[in-house]
């Protein structure tokens, strides 16, 4: 198997991606298989603890707000304001805000839409 996941932005819309391929089961079992992941993914968030929930909450917001490395990711990402004309300069700081506070309840809400 190849298994991936990946979350980005385009325009105004995120998303996340899920890949799965294989070589030895057929297109069907394997959206099966991802279907029974994100239905048993929602009991694992669920039972979740604060103290675990924390943690995963600063390490989200440290990676939010983690300097750009290169240039051209600078510039990338002040493009993608402009050309989706939201102009949040300040962006990071108010996701990396926001995933600090988010809740238990939050994300299963999130999870559940």
């Amino acid at each position: 198997y190849i298994v991936s996941a990946q979350v980005e932005r385009v325009g105004l819309v995120a998303r996340l991606s899920l890949l799965v391929q294989s070589n030895s089961k057929a297109p069907d079992a394997l959206l099966d298989a991802v279907e029974q992941f994100l239905a048993s993914f929602r009991a694992e968030l669920a039972a979740l603890g604060v103290a675990q929930l924390d943690k995963f909450k600063s390490a989200l917001a440290e990676r939010i707000l983690r300097r750009d490395e290169r240039l051209a990711q600078e510039a990338a990402r002040w493009w993608g304001e402009i050309a989706s004309f939201q102009y949040r300069w300040r962006r990071r700081s108010e996701e990396a805000a926001l995933a600090r506070e988010a809740t238990a309840a939050d994300l299963l809400a999130f999870f559940d839409r």
